[in-house]
């Protein structure tokens, strides 16, 4: 998305990818959000078990996150992106590089 600013008399173009990113489709923003959650839990070395224990949810939960079948509550969600040492802003699509 480009932003248009008008000082001076003066026309001033400004490319402005986070704008870009909050309005992406809603169904492209799940896939990417499913695809790099997916990504960061099979990348960060630890059991599903031990993630799931430190989330305080069960494993076939935690596999559904994986999945893609559900996404995780704002709360787990924080709480696993802290367990993993994972980037949020990353896995959200807010940024490409995690």
């Amino acid at each position: 998305m480009y932003i248009i600013l008008f000082t001076n008399g003066k026309r001033q173009v400004f490319f402005c990818p986070l704008v870009n990113n909050i309005h992406m489709n809603k169904q492209l923003r799940r896939e990417i959000i499913q695809k790099r959650l997916k990504e960061e839990l099979e990348n960060c070395g630890l059991k599903y078990i031990d993630i799931a224990k430190a989330v305080g949810i069960n494993v076939a939960l935690l596999s559904q996150y994986k999945s893609g079948k559900k996404l995780p509550s704002i709360e787990n969600f924080s709480t696993i992106c802290e367990v993993i040492g994972a980037d949020a802003n990353y896995i959200l699509g807010i940024i490409d590089d995690g």
